[in-house]
């Protein structure tokens, strides 16, 4: 199995350099003053050689992390199995993930939403950004993904600290 392992990562290392290498050649071609040019007119100034190796990489960063959380997974179920002691602290750990998750994701939802439909910012304007003179507007799933993974990380880090503070209490009162 420890082969295995070395043979998975010998593989992965090769075609992220050889990806990391493909973008590298495809920039260097690219013209001096690209950034200009995108701002002028989008994204079809980009080269196409630049824009397949940028892809190739996202394909393999994505499949990076898939491999790497379905082999987590596969290894917590695998040990949870062969040693089942912390079965239910693990699921009660999903548990409260789920919940967390969701509570964010309902909060989300009522967040300024006009609709349903778009994000207003303070001036009434629906938030975007500008890309070649024309204003592109956020979509409804971004900013439920965006202010969803922003309150998780609130109740995270509020968690943290709670957690700190309770262990250092702890540690008081044991000693």
């Amino acid at each position: 199995m420890k082969n295995l392992h070395k043979i998975i990562l010998i593989i992965c290392s090769a075609v992220t350099i050889l990806l990391l290498g493909y973008a590298i050649m495809e920039g260097s071609k690219a013209p001096d003053d690209m950034v200009d040019r995108i701002a002028e007119e989008g994204l079809n100034a980009v080269p196409d050689g630049l824009k397949s190796a940028v892809s190739y990489n996202l394909y393999w960063g994505y499949f990076l992390l898939i491999f790497a959380i379905a082999g987590a997974l596969f290894g917590a179920i695998l040990n949870k199995v062969q040693n089942p002691t912390g079965l239910v602290k693990s699921l009660i750990s999903v548990a409260i993930i789920v919940v967390v998750v969701g509570g964010a994701y309902f909060v989300a939802t009522s967040h300024g939403w006009s609709d349903g439909k778009f994000l207003l910012d303070a001036g009434g304007e629906q938030l975007g950004y500008e890309v070649g003179g024309k204003k592109v507007m956020f979509e409804a799933w971004q900013y439920l993904v965006s202010d969803t993974s922003v309150l998780v990380t609130y109740v995270a880090i509020a968690g943290a600290a709670v957690a700190s503070v309770f262990s250092w209490a702890w540690g008081l009162f044991k000693s």
